[in-house]
């Protein structure tokens, strides 16, 4: 109040007191009045800390839990909130620790606590207390906080979810309507609307964006100096480009609104009956029934069962077949279900879900059910919302069971409802995909730094055109602190983030036409920054499907030789034992309405067809040839990361009360459970002989069960079955490794990339395929491997991998040390050839090692799961992880690990996996890509090419014995008329079967452009089509070539704006100006050739040398310097030669006047075209990083025709050409005089820059 005041008793006195001073103080006082304003308007609108500091206060949460207290505090350690009543409350949560990197300030309500209403006595049904506990509450982005007493922080709701709760109370459900009211309350209902915001809000918001702000700026700016045509054009082009990019960002809201599943009837066990109710009206501790609705009832109205049949007929054409979403988050309590993940993890093989009743048949119903829905171990028993039900399978209540629910009424799998809406896995993702900020950043401190250095040189210049103006009191004092203003801000290039975004924008598309498709635009140039890459094994650089090599039979005599021979699994050498647990073994299902198709993991779908057993339904396995008994399978102990085995209670259906135990899995852990007495004394030779090779191992164990039935069997527990085994043998397989796997990861080294594999198969069988694909080049003796004591759980030493080799080379040691010093001892041994590896359990007795030393205690924040993921743990972690070429026995968690500890250590990290294990890697990574498994279509696949190979090897081998039967000449005419007549014939077959062979390989590439991405894919940065790695590759080539392309646009803009800076301070000196539809074709001219530019394809192969990924390097410094040497040497030799014929007397070099062409105008604007085309035409880099500028076809067109212009010019060859760009007339020594400059000038520039190319 007091500076307005002030103001207007200064604007009064100026009236009444006429002076040149008072009158100019006023002016640029008012003028910086309302620029402060208008920033002050515009800050908070750029930034949200800028908004809470001008906007809001802080206050303390002492008294939280008063309405009326003022209270601030950090919502997950970054929400605050400010207030002086409850209707003041409003949160800021910053986009810092914000889960979609973009904050907010909203507001904050005063509600019942949700622990208060939590903590209720469940058999209470009282629902008109008003003595609640109450706290304060906010909803950011769809997800809800409130303020916890007990941490003193703001909470997520959701982390109420994550209590233990006893499996008694999960089998009641909501069994009273305050119940249900409160869990609406806390948790909410089952909406996922994704929210649709109006164009013009999106438009607005694009506009209000800094870089636009200054856009519109400079255009007023040029306005303002009456360039009307190109400000007009400018500002027209900007606002339908950003009008372009809220369409899009509306359209691509609009697409994610559409795959969500429309809500659809469902039963709940409510108030202790089951009732229908739709699947958004669900609520945290429902209890579902869980079907695919085809035992749904029908609408009892005509019209109503007439329109859901029309929509049902129209799902089905359009999908093939209706395809059933999960509602919601929920844990299978009774039953099974078969889901299809691929919406959430991109892995299209289908799991089976398995109820906790079964799972856990020993839990006393009244104990707490621990479930950690963060934990791999207890994905078989929840469901995630957005998965497809493949197939269910209820299950009757168990006669011991304690459940109050009875079962649903129509069929289906039993479950608790645990996350409803934007709270569900699905809903998560949705949010990041809904909200995280998409546009391509400029806001790098190299750009700021580089534009800082351009700002310094723009205003020295407006300093001398300010100083030399200031001397002239006939110059317009506006007109010259407008021509310096606009002398500065042409430096900053306001086109900066639109050509950014255009380079970025064809990449996407170059992108996707090779069946990549990236959601974070944004990361497409740090493809060009990687240094490691990643990849998981199986399904990555191996395919998916698993190959049955055969078994080892038990070799019980310890007096004779090892045997490493591999058996069929249907020979009659086979044991029956061992074949029981071969055929039956495993977690494979039926659907319920086709009994012939088998749905499950593809190792045990190879192992079943391999031993020649059928699945005839899923709990009854037989013999396609009548040789045994068929098996009953009473239960199944699924497999399980941690223990690393499965296993099954199953019986002869002859016998079904003589049970049998059969059990499968890794040889590490299957050695200690069995009997002493049937383990073969070549036990270890033989498994790690088989994955020395590259193979899969499983061992096989069984033993028979003295309950009298399978109840008192499972009262025994798990682990006091899955002892005392009794050995069956070794189940060896085979993953083929895919076609470019080898290719890739050898173009990939050669072009200065560290591979590295992550996986969870075992150490040797990963050591071995690293080898055979040239991730590792070590022979085992000189591969180290670090050991970790089986019974401390300690690091031990680093030992060479030729334990196993057979060729009796000295197995070496060396012992681990914590100390800084060992990684210059692994750095050394490295140059000399060693590779190393290790296993999850190392990376974990390493973190632990390394928590001891940094006296870090293990508590409820920090324990075994988030260790890894602590920061003094990863500094710990950089030091030994850069170093390990092979991580095995990788859990999800630890390959997330793995790509932390990479990035902690300055590396540019690509993670490639498929499926649920790789997700939180694929996150982690610089550049994340999702590949899509199918191993039936990439079998199809395989076998067609290898048949396409077959023939065409055939028909070589005919061409060639045709050629010599030709050689012989009339000898043997006979012969040769045989061998064309077959030859025809066989021609004709060969010809025909190798049509229906590309057919299929068609067909595969159809199938696999067919599947679904799944929400996690699309997640994920990128996601490839293709089945194998060379999608990696087509990134970093992508990636490398937009890194360029952005390096060359700084770089012809910094070049740029130095000339356009110096062009403008000499014309404003000499009093003289460009005229206004000059600029406009010149703009034209940049624009098309940045647009061309960002055309640019990258090349076939990989280039050996890393491009430039900053700006500021000394080549770039010496580039620009050298450029704009030579252009300011070129312009001050124009202008020299061009003052002699200006006549001092024209009107037009009147400072301040209108635009007049004279011949210094035109000569200027003639050198500074020429100038502006030579900048593009020098820093397009081409070879090795993109195509060349011969190659290039447009942008060489574009060039050779703006040099034919530019010659018409010059020369007045086409007279109405200059008279249409305002050009004066020349004297002819002038005019070539010009050409030959411009010519120097192009010749100067390209054999400097060609030179530093060389040099540096």
């Amino acid at each position: 109040m007091v500076g307005y005041i002030l103001l207007y008793s200064l604007f009064t006195a100026s009236l009444r007191f006429p002076h040149q001073w008072l009158t100019y103080g006023t002016q640029i006082l008012y003028s910086l009045l309302m620029f402060v304003h208008f920033f002050t308007f515009m800050a908070a609108q750029w930034s949200i800390k800028f908004r809470v500091f001008v906007g809001y206060n802080f206050v303390s949460t002492d008294r939280a839990n008063s309405p009326s207290a003022s209270v601030s505090a950090p919502a997950s350690s970054s929400a605050s909130a400010s207030l002086s009543s409850p209707s003041d409350l409003f949160a800021f949560v910053s986009h810092t620790t914000s889960s979609t990197g973009v904050g907010d300030v909203v507001p904050v309500s005063f509600g019942v606590s949700p622990e208060a209403l939590l903590a209720l006595d469940p058999s209470s049904s009282d629902s008109t207390n008003n003595n609640y506990a109450k706290c304060l509450q906010f909803e950011f982005q769809k997800i809800r906080f409130y303020f916890s007493t007990s941490s003193n922080t703001f909470q997520r709701v959701q982390s109420l979810t994550n209590k233990t709760k006893a499996l008694v109370q999960m089998t009641k459900g909501l069994h009273t309507e305050s119940k249900i009211n409160h869990s609406l309350y806390i948790f909410g209902d089952n909406k996922k609307k994704v929210p649709l915001p109006a164009f013009s809000v999106l438009l607005f918001s694009q506009f209000i964006a800094p870089f636009f702000i200054f856009q519109v700026f400079c255009c007023c700016l040029w306005c303002m100096d009456e360039y009307w045509m190109y400000s007009i054009f400018t500002l027209g082009m900007l606002m339908l480009l950003e009008g372009i990019v809220a369409f899009q960002r509306l359209k691509s809201l609009e697409r994610l609104r559409s795959t969500m599943a429309p809500s659809r009837p469902v039963f709940v066990y409510r108030q202790y009956q089951w009732v229908k109710i739709l699947s958004d009206e669900l609520v945290v501790g429902d209890l579902l029934s869980l079907t695919d609705g085809s035992s749904a009832s029908t609408p009892q109205n005509k019209y109503a069962r007439y329109q859901q049949q029309q929509q049902q007929q129209q799902q089905q054409e359009v999908q093939g077949q209706a395809q059933i979403q999960v509602p919601c988050d929920m844990i299978l309590l009774r039953g099974s279900a078969v889901l299809n993940e691929a919406m959430l993890t991109g892995e299209s093989t289908p799991q089976l879900k398995e109820g906790v009743e079964a799972t856990y048949p020993d839990l006393n119903s009244a104990a707490p059910l621990e479930i950690d829905l963060e934990d791999g171990s207890h994905m078989k028993n929840v469901i995630f919302g957005g998965t497809v039900l493949v197939d269910y399978k209820n299950a009757a209540t168990p006669a011991s069971s304690t459940s109050p629910s009875p079962s649903p009424p129509d069929g289906g799998c039993l479950c608790s409802v645990i996350r409803t809406g934007f709270e569900t896995q699905q809903g998560q993702l949705l949010r990041t995909m809904a909200f995280v900020s998409k546009e391509t950043s400029v806001n790098t401190v190299d750009t700021f730094i580089f534009i800082l250095l351009l700002l310094c040189f723009a205003i020295s210049s407006s300093s001398l055109v300010l100083r030399d103006g200031l001397k002239d009191d006939s110059r317009n004092r506006f007109k010259l602190l407008l021509h310096c203003i606009m002398i500065v801000t042409s430096v900053v290039p306001p086109e900066l983030p639109m050509e950014l975004s255009l380079a970025v924008t064809n990449s996407m598309k170059q992108l996707m036409m090779k069946s990549i498709f990236c959601t974070e635009p944004f990361r497409i140039p740090l493809g060009g920054k990687i240094d490691t890459c990643c990849f998981d094994k199986t399904g990555t650089l191996t395919s998916d499907e698993m190959v049955v090599l055969g078994v080892v039979i038990p070799n019980l005599n310890s007096n004779t030789n090892t045997n490493f021979d591999i058996v069929d699994p249907t020979s009659p050498q086979v044991p029956k034992s061992t074949v029981r647990v071969l055929a039956a073994c495993h977690a494979l299902a039926t659907r319920q309405n086709n009994s012939k198709e088998v749905i499950g993991n593809p190792l045990e779908k190879a192992v079943l067809t391999a031993v020649n057993w059928e699945l005839t339904k899923s709990s009854q396995i037989s013999p396609i040839e009548a040789t045994f008994s068929p098996i009953l399978i009473h239960h199944r102990f699924s497999f399980e990361s941690k223990l690393k085995r499965m296993s099954v209670i199953s019986s002869d259906e002859n016998s079904p009360q003589l049970l049998t135990l059969l059990t499968k899995g890794a040889p590490e852990v299957m050695k200690p459970l069995y009997d002493p007495n049937s383990l073969p004394a070549d036990f270890d030779a033989v498994s790690m002989h088989h994955m020395s090779k590259g193979r899969r191992v499983l061992c096989m164990g069984w033993k028979e069960l003295q309950a009298i039935d399978v109840a008192s069997a499972l009262a025994t527990g798990r682990v006091e079955l899955e002892t005392n085994l009794n050995f069956a043998g070794f189940i060896v397989l085979n993953c083929p490794i895919k076609k470019d796997t080898v290719s890739v990861i050898k173009e990939l080294k050669a072009s200065s990339h560290e591979c590295v594999m992550i996986t969870g198969d075992a150490i040797l069988t990963a050591a071995e395929v690293a080898r055979k694909v040239n991730i590792v080049s070590s022979d085992p003796a000189s591969t180290w491997e670090l050991l970790v004591d089986e019974n401390s759980g300690e690091i031990s030493e680093w030992r060479t991998m030729n334990h196993s080799s057979e060729d009796g080379s000295a197995v070496r040691t060396m012992p681990y040390t914590h100390e800084a010093t060992h990684e210059s001892v692994l750095t050394n041994m490295r140059l000399k050839g060693n590779e190393f590896c290790m296993t999850g359990d190392a990376l974990v007795a390493v973190a632990k090692l390394a928590a001891e030393t940094a006296k870090i205690s293990l508590h409820t924040d920090i324990d075994e799961k988030n260790i890894l993921l602590f920061p003094a743990i990863l500094d710990k972690l950089k030091q030994l992880v850069p170093h390990v070429s092979v991580f095995a026995r990788h859990a999800p968690r630890q390959k997330e690990a793995v790509i932390a500890a990479l990035n902690k250590a300055g590396r540019f990290t690509m993670m490639c996996g498929d499926g649920t294990n790789d997700v939180g890697a694929l996150k982690q990574a610089h550049v994340g890509i999702s590949l899509i498994s199918v191993p039936e279509i990439e079998k199809k696949k395989r076998q067609a090419e290898a048949g396409i190979k077959k023939i065409q090897k055939a028909a070589r081998k005919e061409e060639k014995i045709a050629r010599k039967v030709a050689e012989n000449g009339n000898s043997v005419v006979v012969v040769k008329g045989k061998s064309k007549s077959k030859s025809k014939s066989s021609s004709a077959a060969n010809e025909s079967s190798l049509k229906s062979l590309l057919k299929e390989v068609k067909d595969a590439d159809s199938m696999i452009d067919s599947v679904e991405l799944g929400d996690a894919s699309v997640a994920s940065p990128f996601t490839s089509r293709g089945t194998s790695i060379v999608c990696c590759k087509y990134v970093i080539l992508q990636g490398r070539c937009t890194l360029v392309t952005m390096m060359q646009i700084y770089r012809i803009i910094g070049v740029n704006c130095l000339t356009a800076a110096l062009t403008l301070s000499k014309l404003t000196i000499l009093g003289v100006k460009q005229g206004d539809f000059q600029m406009l074709v010149v703009g034209v001219a940049v624009a098309c050739l940045f647009y061309l530019l960002s055309l640019a394809q990258p090349l076939e192969t990989l280039a050996p040398i890393k491009p430039p990924s900053s700006v500021l390097t000394f080549h770039a410094f010496c580039s620009i310097s050298s450029q704009f040497a030579v252009h300011l040497l070129s312009m001050m030799t124009v202008t020299n030669l061009a003052l002699p014929y200006l006549n001092p007397e024209d009107p037009s070099i009147i400072p301040d006047g209108p635009f007049n062409p004279n011949v210094l105008n035109t000569a200027t604007m003639l050198i500074n075209f020429t100038v502006t085309c030579n900048a593009f035409l020098v820093n397009y880099r081409g070879n090795p990083f993109m195509q060349s500028l011969s190659d290039h076809k447009w942008l060489k067109r574009a060039f050779i025709g703006l040099a034919l212009l530019l010659v018409l010019c010059i020369t007045e060859a086409f007279p109405p050409l200059n008279q249409l760009l305002q050009l004066s007339t020349l004297e002819q020594d002038l005019r070539y005089s010009i050409l030959v400059i411009c010519f120097l000038d192009t010749a100067a520039v390209w054999v400097l820059e060609q030179m530093l190319v060389t040099l540096l």
